[in-house]
């Protein structure tokens, strides 16, 4: 399978990425074409924000990889496309990628490994596409920003250089029992110490269009706490967001409102802004805060970008990656592990309670988790976390930090958590990892909330996030 990325640059252009057709040469097959329809497959790439900026998405597709091209040097992959611009169709031609080993050079254009795995391939590589709508001169477009290449290293302004993001060390014990976290990834006292707000928090509701078709509910009624002080100052603030439940269950299991206005005002954490993203009345049980394999749901797409930018718009924020925080609970867990990862150059930080990490999975304690997917193996791939953490490049494994939370002798739930970060370990992201004491219930919410939520402030603090406004 192979990761595909396509870049479209057109002024309020939506563009989508279609396969049309997949092959493959080889030295040893110089007038012989294998290839595998992919009509049907595709992804829509997100609304270019403004002339000139490349919008960029990603999907994986499934490459028909014999076990014998697995032994023989590699050649070429590619990719027949068509990039549907603004509602005209353009053709892109063919999208071609070096397919060759790590380690030995590479067209100029693309950049790939192999690395074989039980007699199979796996291609993970960026290619250029030439597009433009119809009518326009097609020509090349600019390439998907690289770590590095913004000031914060993701592309987007506001973020800490690479050369500030903290080399973090083995998980230590932190101030909590049952807990610890990567040596050097949090501050060691908070940067928002001093006289903290007083009085109540308050909460607003905002009606959306549902992003989702044929679900029982037209719209979307998005939750969101303004911490005790914000009517009175001109401070910004980070934010946190938490999906797929609502307000309304967090207000009945944990008490949110009055819980955080307890933790800014004693000055445990930070004053932060919460929203509450729901996916209650779309067309799946558990809509796993995706953009469903059939097109009916596009969850995702609406949090990273529609709902951010939003909120940036309407509320006093800090926008940048290091500000931003995705919360959950248990399916919420695997949302703030997908959303995060897939997102890295807008979301920062993800506090996983009580989660799972590979999507699509089918368990007695996730019997419709499957669904968004469609049974899909290249979909799943391309949404487990699992298998997602170790393809970023490292400098934005550096640039995210997990807290993950679980009971440890819980079979699915401990054992997910304690797989995951095993895998983030493995590939140098900062992480905390706190040992609940009780099951998967908004009981073990209650009793981590304010651990994780400190841990998510010390980060920041570590990152140099203006916490005091």
């Amino acid at each position: 399978e192979g990761m595909v990325t396509g870049h479209a640059a057109s002024p309020g252009c939506v563009a989508r990425l279609r396969g049309a057709y997949m092959f493959f040469t080889a030295p040893w097959l110089p007038h012989r074409r294998n290839g595998s329809p992919m009509g049907g497959v595709e992804q829509d790439i997100e609304p270019c924000a403004a002339a000139g900026l490349a919008a960029t998405a990603t999907h994986a597709l499934p490459v028909p990889w014999p076990r014998r091209l697995a032994r023989q040097p590699r050649s070429v992959v590619g990719l027949a496309l068509t990039l549907l611009l603004g509602g005209s169709v353009a053709t892109a031609g063919l999208l071609v990628v070096d397919g060759r080993p790590a380690g030995q050079p590479g067209v100029a254009h693309s950049l790939g490994t192999v690395s074989p795995v039980a007699g199979t391939s796996v291609v993970t590589f960026h290619a250029l596409v030439v597009a433009a709508p119809t009518g326009a001169p097609a020509g090349p477009l600019p390439a998907p920003p690289t770590a590095g290449t913004g000031p914060d290293g993701l592309g987007r302004p506001g973020g800490p250089a690479p050369s500030q993001l903290p080399v973090v060390g083995a998980l230590v014990p932190w101030s909590l029992p049952g807990a610890s976290v990567s040596a050097g990834a949090t501050a060691a006292h908070p940067s928002w110490a001093g006289t903290p707000p007083v009085g109540s928090g308050s909460v607003r509701m905002q009606t959306f269009p549902a992003p989702w078709r044929g679900g029982s509910y037209t719209v979307l009624h998005v939750g969101i706490y303004l911490p005790p002080g914000y009517a009175s100052g001109a401070r910004t603030y980070p934010v946190i967001y938490e999906a797929p439940f609502t307000y309304r269950s967090w207000q009945i299991g944990t008490s949110i409102a009055p819980t955080l206005d307890q933790l800014i005002t004693s000055g445990t954490i930070p004053p932060a802004i919460v929203v509450f993203v729901p996916a209650t009345g779309g067309p799946y049980p558990d809509a796993e805060c995706a953009n469903s394999a059939d097109g009916r749901e596009w969850l995702d797409r609406f949090i990273s970008t529609t709902l951010v930018d939003w909120v940036d718009a309407s509320y006093r924020t800090i926008p940048t990656p290091a500000a931003r925080t995705v919360l959950g609970f248990s399916q919420g867990g695997y949302c703030a592990a997908a959303l995060t990862l897939r997102h890295p150059d807008v979301f920062g930080s993800a506090v996983s309670i009580s989660g799972y990490f590979s999507a699509g999975i089918r368990s007695s304690e996730t019997p419709n988790a499957w669904r968004p997917f469609g049974r899909l193996p290249a979909v799943i791939a391309a949404d487990s976390p699992m298998r997602l953490a170790p393809t970023l490049a490292p400098v934005v494994r550096r640039s995210i930090f997990f807290v993950l939370v679980a009971q440890p002798g819980n079979p699915f739930f401990g054992g997910q958590a304690a797989a995951f970060a095993g895998v983030l370990e493995r590939a140098g992201y900062p992480l905390a990892v706190i040992a609940a004491g009780r099951g998967h219930s908004w009981g073990q919410v209650r009793s981590v909330l304010a651990a994780a939520l400190e841990l998510v402030a010390l980060r920041q603090a570590r990152l140099g996030v203006p916490l005091n406004g």
